[in-house]
């Protein structure tokens, strides 16, 4: 998969994926301009928010621990996310975003009524060891960070509903969007051939080595014929893994059609000056990664327009 070299940071070409005011948005979702917000951040944000793009300076606390910490230390995260927002959806409330923890697990937890009556610690209790989240309340951001592992949205226009999943090697292996649409077709009465699916950067199959053990893993849920589009011999024992193509090629298996599925040809790894990528800084624990946001907006009738 070649992997686009803007030349300059502004995209804006109609239908296509692009990063405008520092923030990656993709093609699939502008056919819906007033129900679906989606972007991501980029080096580009992080460095007009005058931020070093090539140090870990920000960083995102999980589980409980950020709930306890000074002040100052959330300051800048907080200051981070408030903007990114403000880019992505502006009518939201920064305090509505509800984040997963980055597990690499298949769980998938709904953000409904329900889970809204939670306090803060027993939202966050509720979210360990998630790496997928579904809604259909509007302007209830869902949050995931990846620097390497696959960002996946997911938009239901008939039912209005939305899902966002964190799909490393081992979500992608169990199956995480499957689940997710399974959830969203239980609580929301979704259909697979309406959905409307982008799969974000991530890093590039060049690029990313992998074991027999994770080969293996793969060959429970893809045929013969399948794995030799995923995987491609490197060295003995090692393989080359496309993690994508892994999440489109389940995805149409689900029932979704192929023409509603988007495939950034951004690449993580190929395009580190644009997104962070963890390979490339060697697994830094709390390294910066690129935080995607998915809201839904208020349904624009064009006799209200």
């Amino acid at each position: 998969m070649e992997n686009p070299t803007p030349e300059t940071p502004e995209q804006k070409s109609e239908g296509k994926e692009k990063i405008e005011g520092g923030i990656w948005r993709p093609g699939i979702f502008q056919k819906f301009p007033n129900e679906i917000r989606y972007g991501g951040s980029t080096n580009l944000f992080k460095e007009e928010m005058g931020m070093n793009p090539k140090a870990v300076d920000l960083k995102l606390f999980g589980k409980t621990d950020r709930l306890d910490q000074p002040m100052k230390e959330k300051r800048r995260p907080a200051r981070f996310l408030i903007e990114l927002l403000e880019r992505v959806d502006p009518e939201a409330d920064p305090h509505d975003i509800v984040k997963t923890q980055l597990q690499h697990t298949n769980k998938v937890v709904a953000v409904d009524e329900e889970f809204l009556k939670l306090n803060p610690k027993d939202r966050i209790q509720r979210t360990l060891a998630t790496d997928g989240l579904i809604t259909n309340i509007e302007h209830h951001p869902l949050y995931v960070s990846a620097a390497d592992c696959t960002p996946v949205a997911i938009y239901d226009p008939e039912n209005r509903a939305v899902g966002l999943f964190h799909s490393g090697w081992k979500g992608t292996a169990a199956l995480i969007s499957v689940e997710g649409i399974r959830q969203m077709s239980e609580k929301y009465g979704t259909k697979p051939e309406s959905l409307v699916v982008s799969i974000g950067p991530s890093i590039a199959p060049e690029d990313f080595e992998v074991d027999k053990p994770v080969y293996d893993k793969f060959a429970e849920h893809y045929s013969p014929d399948e794995m030799q589009q995923l995987f491609r011999s490197h060295a003995e024992g090692k393989y080359l893994l496309d993690v994508p193509k892994a999440v489109k090629l389940q995805l149409i298996k689900a029932g979704v059609k192929e023409e509603n599925i988007e495939v950034s040809e951004y690449s993580t790894s190929r395009n580190n000056d644009i997104f962070p990528s963890a390979r490339k800084t060697g697994g830094v624990q709390n390294i910066d990664a690129a935080i995607f946001l998915v809201s839904l907006s208020e349904r624009i009738s064009p006799e209200t327009k």
